[in-house]
């Protein structure tokens, strides 16, 4: 247990880190409009506040023993590890877009967003053609 509380002071360090971070682009930002008119400050700002959540779920009820009923601390353990994982999908697209930056890797990350923006309407279609025959 005391290895979970070690865990969740360095995790809480770095969400601080990524905080005071945060605070310092907004104040460099022209104006708050501009700061959030940006996609990736809010992505910024949702990996924070999901992160934040999920460390206090997590210090309050988890203990990460094996629990098999219903419990509360089951459920919150289910909850915090759905949120840990929304925090790295996050955290994965921003290390994709920081990846554009580099000359070996930017026409493949172009490429990616590409591919997802022309599988989006197939997705849509396969959705309908699912909910219709469901």
């Amino acid at each position: 247990k005391s290895v979970s509380y070690a865990f969740l002071g360095v995790n809480g360090l770095c969400t601080l880190a990524l905080g005071i971070i945060e605070i310092f682009q907004y104040r460099a930002s022209i104006s708050s409009q501009y700061y959030f008119t940006s996609k990736w400050n809010w992505i910024d700002i949702i990996t924070i506040g999901l992160l934040s959540v999920s460390q206090a779920i997590d210090f309050k009820y988890c203990t990460w023993d094996d629990i098999d009923d219903l419990s509360q601390e089951h459920l919150a353990a289910q909850t915090v590890k759905s949120l840990y994982a929304s925090v790295a999908l996050l955290m994965g697209l921003k290390i994709i877009y920081f990846l554009r930056g580099y000359p070996g890797s930017s026409f493949l990350i172009s490429m990616l967003f590409q591919v997802l923006a022309d599988m989006l309407v197939f997705l849509v279609i396969i959705v309908i053609v699912t909910i219709s025959f469901a």
